[in-house]
């Protein structure tokens, strides 16, 4: 079974990558014992940290961290549920004088859940921009911020740990639908308690010059999601224009206190559009982000520092050879048409990486100071097929960087003869080392690669030495 990754793996394991990374032996072996999830890098890590958490010093930072997360959120929600009931009984009073105006329910049911969605997919849009603007505006960041960092004993845990903007983003923007859902929740229970205990009557008032004709067709489109199967939640163009008031003159007029009865309908519009806007709506974004924030997570256990490193050591086959007699220094035989260079060139025209990825590619031509129009794989999970594609889809020099604790196997020597037949004008194999000697091979490790590059008897074939 996968284990999903949570924060407190994330800061587990950044604190075990910076004080145990443990041999190459060890973390292949356990690899070995977790077979399921060697092609599961994020759910391996996961597994890893978790056997390894031990060997960090009790009480553990994530524990605490966690801790308070978990206070500043029910903190937040508590705060949210209270917003939302204060602003519902505040938009909802009625002196008996008036009626109420939808107006300004709308405002706390339609408007506000719509602008703060639209800000919300802005903010996502640059989720991974560490000075986010409309992430740092949102209530949730700034209220957790405070929350977090005013006590002393708690900055200093804060201190300790540092998370990817991404990962800060998400999460606070994953925070903020927690916001807006309970606090449209709040609006919505204070509706319902509102109507259920007192007799109100509602009305629309505003000064722009608006037709009640426009208004319906306004309230009819807000309604479109459910005005087919609930039509009681859909003011009719009669309910709209006896419910219109005006201010001037402080009398509501008796036509409308005669209508007093019907004015209450709009309690079902007002639930319905909170229920649908501010309530379900919401909801998708909360699980959108939800989601959301988990892959962010998995993306940034990978850029731990070391993260990418241990699961290389986890994932590579571990190969030793050993002999019971002394083993002769390798001299190519006259015969063998075999060339070596004693230095890289500075631009190929392409470089292969014989089981290994583009970036781990790109990075050795960083080390070395070479320029290449091209970056191919092969090998390692590449199909024969697509070996032999990229052979013959090659010219000009030709770098192919092989791991040179490895020795050849059968396609990668097939691989070789492709490229030897292809339209390539020289190939230059540059053996790599293990990480941890600067990537220097092993002069061993070198002889078997030299033996097998001989026998192809090719002098399109050097070996960098």
């Amino acid at each position: 079974m996968k284990k999903e990754p949570t924060l407190q793996t994330y800061i587990d394991l950044k604190e075990l990558l910076a004080s145990h990374i443990g041999n190459r032996e060890e973390n292949r072996s356990f690899a070995l014992n977790h077979q399921n999830l060697i092609k599961a890098p994020i759910a391996l890590l996961a597994e890893w940290t978790e056997a390894h958490r031990h060997r960090l010093s009790l009480p553990l930072i994530s524990q605490r961290v966690d801790r308070l997360y978990f206070g500043a959120t029910l903190i937040l929600l508590i705060t949210a549920f209270l917003l939302g009931l204060l602003m519902g009984a505040g938009v909802l009073g009625y002196s008996g004088s008036k009626p109420v105006n939808i107006l300004y329910f709308l405002a706390a049911a339609l408007f506000i859940p719509l602008t703060t969605m639209f800000f919300t997919i802005l903010a996502l849009v640059q989720s991974n921009n560490a000075k986010n603007m409309l992430v740092h505006l949102s209530p949730a960041y700034w209220f957790e911020n405070i929350l977090l960092f005013l006590p002393k004993k708690n900055r200093e845990i804060l201190e300790k740990i540092s998370l990817h903007p991404t990962l800060v983003n998400w999460s606070a923007v994953h925070r903020a639908q927690e916001f807006g859902l309970v606090f449209s929740i709040g609006l919505l229970f204070s509706l319902v308690w509102i109507i259920s205990s007192r007799d109100i009557a509602f009305g629309w008032s505003t000064t722009l010059q608006i037709a009640p004709a426009q208004f319906h067709s306004f309230v009819s489109m807000v309604a479109f999601p459910w005005r087919e199967f609930f039509t009681d939640a859909v003011p009719s163009l009669e309910l709209i224009e006896k419910s219109r008031f005006f201010r001037l003159g402080g009398d509501i007029g008796a036509e409308m206190k005669g209508n007093a009865g019907l004015l209450g309908e709009w309690w079902k519009f007002l639930a319905m559009t909170t229920l649908f806007y501010a309530i379900v709506l919401r909801f998708i974004f909360f699980v959108f982000t939800y989601f959301g924030l988990k892959r962010a997570l998995a993306r940034s256990l990978l850029l731990i520092d070391g993260a990418k490193e241990l699961l290389r050591q986890m994932q590579e086959p571990l190969i030793e050879t050993s002999s019971t007699t002394a083993e002769e220094p390798f001299e190519a035989a006259k015969n063998m048409k075999y060339n070596s260079v004693s230095q890289a060139q500075k631009e190929y025209a392409s470089t292969i990486g014989w089981a290994l990825e583009l970036q781990d590619i790109d990075a050795q031509n960083e080390r070395l100071g070479i320029r290449s129009a091209l970056l191919h794989e092969a090998g390692g999970v590449h199909s024969i097929a697509e070996d032999e594609a990229v052979a013959k889809s090659l010219s000009g020099k030709i770098l192919l960087y092989v791991k040179a604790w490895e020795p050849p196997t059968g396609d990668f020597v097939d691989f070789l003869e492709a490229l030897n037949e292809s339209k390539v004008g020289s190939i230059e194999i540059y053996p790599l080392g293990e990480p941890t000697r600067n990537y220097q091979a092993l002069p061993q490790n070198s002889d078997v690669w030299r033996r097998t590059i001989g026998t192809l008897e090719s002098m399109k074939i050097r070996m960098l030495t």
